[in-house]
C-alpha cells in the first residue's frame, strides 16, 4: 500500500498559469470569490455556502467566470439526483484510445457523423502508448507507460485511499437540496448582460 495519500504533485506556479489562461490577477479572482460568496449569501434557498478555498477552485472549474459559476452551482444542487449526470464530474479535454483493435476505426467513423467537429477533434486513436509521451510531459505518465509517475496501480489504490477520506463530505453533498420556497423571485430580465442574477453588482471605474 503507498505510504502517502497524495495523488499529483502541485507546482507552486499553477495557479499563475491558470490566471494568466483566463486573463485574471490574483487581486481579480480574490474579488470575485467575494462576488460569488456574497450573492451565496443572498440565495436563501441554497443549502450551503462555501468556504473562500472551495469557492475559488469553483471558479476555476468553471473558467473564472462568475455568471457561469452561479448557474453551475445551482443546477448542481437544484436538479435530482441522477446517477448518469452526476456520476462524473470531471471536464474531459481530450480522449486517448490506445492500443486499439481493428473495428475500433469503422465505430470512430460512425461517431464523427453523431456529434460536433469540435468533440470529435478531442478524440485521438494510438496505435501504441509511445504515442503518449508526444503529448504528455513524462512525469505525468504512469511508469506502466513510460513515464516516472506512479504506476496505474498505485495510482488507482491513491485515488480509492483520497475518496474515503472524504466519504463524509460525499455523504453530506448527497443529501443537499435547495429550499424551493425560499427561492428569490426571477427578475424579468434574469439573464441580462449587465444586471446578471441577484445579488450581483460588480465595480465601475469611471475616468
Amino acid at each position: 500500500m503507498p505510504k502517502d495519500t497524495e495523488l499529483f504533485s502541485i507546482q507552486g506556479n499553477a495557479l499563475s498559469s491558470i490566471l494568466k489562461v483566463y486573463d485574471k490577477t490574483e487581486e481579480s479572482l480574490a474579488e470575485d470569490v467575494l462576488n460569488l460568496k456574497d450573492w451565496m449569501k443572498g440565495q436563501h434557498h441554497l443549502p450551503e455556502i462555501l468556504d473562500d478555498k472551495r469557492v475559488q477552485n469553483f471558479l476555476i472549474l468553471n473558467k473564472c467566470n462568475v455568471e457561469k459559476a452561479k448557474k453551475k452551482y445551482r443546477q448542481l444542487l437544484q436538479f435530482p439526483k441522477s446517477e448518469n449526470i452526476f456520476s462524473s464530474t470531471e471536464g474531459y479535454v481530450q480522449l486517448y484510445i490506445i492500443n486499439t483493435v481493428p473495428y475500433v476505426s469503422t465505430l470512430l467513423a460512425v461517431f464523427k457523423t453523431l456529434v460536433k467537429p469540435k468533440l470529435f477533434a478531442r478524440v485521438h486513436v494510438c496505435n501504441d502508448a509511445n504515442i503518449l509521451k508526444e503529448h504528455f510531459p513524462l512525469e505525468m505518465l504512469p511508469r506502466d507507460y513510460g513515464g516516472t509517475e506512479k504506476s496505474v496501480d498505485e495510482l488507482h489504490e491513491l485515488c480509492e485511499l483520497k475518496l474515503q477520506e472524504y466519504q463524509d463530505r460525499f455523504d453530506l453533498l448527497d443529501k443537499l437540496r435547495v429550499n424551493e420556497s425560499l427561492r428569490p423571485a426571477i427578475l424579468e430580465n434574469e439573464n441580462d448582460e449587465f444586471l446578471g442574477y441577484h445579488g450581483n453588482f460588480r465595480k465601475l471605474n469611471i475616468d
